[in-house]
């Protein structure tokens, strides 16, 4: 299965590399993404809408990476000892 998923996976970059065509227009609104999110250029980002599409793809990670889940502990300097 991963075998046959990045065999679709690259034949669907291929697919995009024949279509898409560089920006070089600086005047333009655009936001380039390269290898797989390692690099993001904005150019005149402006609004709300955009800079949550921003905001979303630098979050995006599609290798495998830890998640740490950390619940706050008691603390001696509250009143009640928790803190969160």
């Amino acid at each position: 299965p991963r075998e046959q998923a990045m065999a679709e996976f690259k034949a669907r970059i291929a697919k995009y590399e024949r279509v898409y065509r560089t920006i070089a227009d600086d005047s333009l609104s655009y936001i380039k993404v390269m290898n797989l999110s390692s690099k993001i250029v904005c150019n005149k980002i402006h609004g709300r809408s955009q800079h949550r599409i921003v905001a979303f793809l630098m979050s995006l990670h599609v290798v495998e990476r830890p998640v740490w889940l950390v619940r706050a502990g008691p603390v001696d300097s509250d009143p009640t000892h928790w803190s969160g």
